[in-house]
């Protein structure tokens, strides 16, 4: 009888440190338990005696197999009853980022397309359990109204049919007080991602008008605002430079002294996401991706404030990710999602607007959506649930083997996640601070 090892498990490179991507669990092996699943990490074996409390922990199994059909099934039943629609109802912004990758091309959406947006959606949310709007742009909240008059028909058809789902904002905060967070907030828009890169000192060297005037202070209040004046949610987003470790460093130190009151003022309403600055090069895995250890531990020094001024850890927020389904894959992998421009053009992804096979189709103005059904393809036919690699990984729930769709077609091998390839740099590390 042969044993092999449980591809929900992943290994440290000594075999140390074991992590259950399913219960988002770790553990630290024996000397003589990891030298066996050093063994087994070769080719599966004949039982030996170290396999019987390896069984028990789950880290060994007779039948490997199994967990691919389980991980299949969990994962297309998700696919076919979720849905996320991204609308840009302008493409214009109030803001010129330094490491914005956008050109603010096009304008606002035409009336007949809103319309158009309208039908499409009172037609389609009733089609699944769950469905998500998603404003972004250039700046959306340019286009309050346009914004407003659709996620007020978005949530009638919801709540119609009884499907859930939130509408969100993608919004540089600048423009959100008074009659416009009054109109959003009747309308129905349940979270605000607003980004703040820091103290003023960083943010508004990287964060400036159109016309060159610092933001800072205006986001802060306008994000007090939100908190005291409606129920929404606020996920606070931070770029990290991870080319300059001193700018981390007062990053890390505002948010430990200043966004802690923002936490303490909205409790479990807000929440931080903490990511690197991309490459303006965002085609490349070099553009996209972590894959230098100094950059991560640059980056992981402003995660572990945002993760003190929560009540977590790093490790314990690497879990969660690591074991989650889907929280390490991209929406442009998946089936039914979409990201509609302001013109009407119908991409999957929304890093590479200017990449012919990223313009998958139109939205008509009579609702309909014509897809090119092959360039659609490009970006949902490889996955988990048919890439040997990825299906026997035990980041395949979390992951999904779209981590990256847009690297994925332009790469021999799929490209994993950070979480994934600098795992032990990320738990292994740190593993006294938390062991199941």
């Amino acid at each position: 009888m042969l044993v092999s090892l449980n591809s929900r498990w992943h290994f440290s490179a000594d075999s140390k440190i074991a992590m259950n991507a399913d219960s988002g669990s770790l553990h630290v092996l024996s000397t003589e338990m990891a030298e066996r699943v050093r063994s087994l990490r070769q080719s599966p074996s004949t039982v030996v005696d170290e396999d019987i409390t390896l069984a028990a922990l789950g880290v060994v199994v007779l039948d490997p197999a199994e967990r691919q059909k389980e991980i299949n099934e969990e994962l297309e039943l998700n696919w076919s009853r979720n849905a996320v629609l991204t609308v840009l109802p302008t493409e214009q912004c109030n803001f010129r980022c330094t490491y914005c990758y956008e050109t603010f091309e096009k304008g606002r959406m035409s009336s007949a397309l809103q319309l158009g947006l309208h039908k499409f959606l009172r037609q389609q949310v009733p089609m699944y359990e769950s469905f998500q709007l998603a404003w972004f742009g250039g700046e959306p909240l340019v286009e309050t109204e346009v914004i407003a008059q659709a996620t007020a028909i978005f949530h009638q058809a919801r709540n119609a049919h009884r499907v859930r789902g939130t509408a969100s904002i993608t919004t540089n905060g600048y423009l959100l007080s008074g009659s416009r967070l009054e109109r959003l907030d009747t309308a129905g828009i349940d979270v605000y991602q607003i980004t703040l890169d820091g103290d003023p000192a960083v943010h508004d060297s990287q964060r400036i008008t159109a016309s060159g005037h610092k933001t800072h202070h205006q986001i802060m209040e306008n994000i007090k605002g939100v908190l005291t004046n409606t129920l929404a949610r606020v996920v606070v987003r931070i770029n990290v430079d991870t080319h300059k470790d001193e700018a981390a460093k007062r990053t890390a130190c505002w948010v430990r002294n200043e966004l802690a009151d923002l936490v303490t003022m909205g409790g479990e309403r807000v929440d931080i996401a903490v990511v690197p600055v991309w490459s303006a090069d965002t085609t490349t895995i070099d553009g996209i991706c972590l894959s230098s250890a100094h950059r991560f531990q640059v980056l992981n020094m402003v995660k572990e404030a945002a993760c003190e001024i929560k009540g977590t850890t790093t490790v314990e927020k690497f879990l969660q990710l690591s074991s989650a389904l889907g929280t390490l894959s991209c929406y442009a992998g998946k089936p039914n999602t979409w990201v509609v421009g302001s013109d009407g053009t119908v991409y999957k992804c929304t890093v590479a607007f200017d990449l012919p096979e990223n313009k998958i189709g139109r939205l008509t103005e009579s609702g309909n959506m014509e897809l090119d059904i092959e360039k659609a393809a490009l970006w949902t036919q490889k996955n988990a649930t048919n890439d040997p690699t990825c299906g026997k990984c035990a980041f395949a729930r979390s992951c999904q083997g779209i981590f990256c769709p847009l690297l994925r077609m332009q790469v021999e091998k799929p490209p994993c996640p950070t979480e994934k390839r600098l795992f032990d740099l990320a738990v292994a590390s740190e593993v006294n601070s938390y062991v199941k």
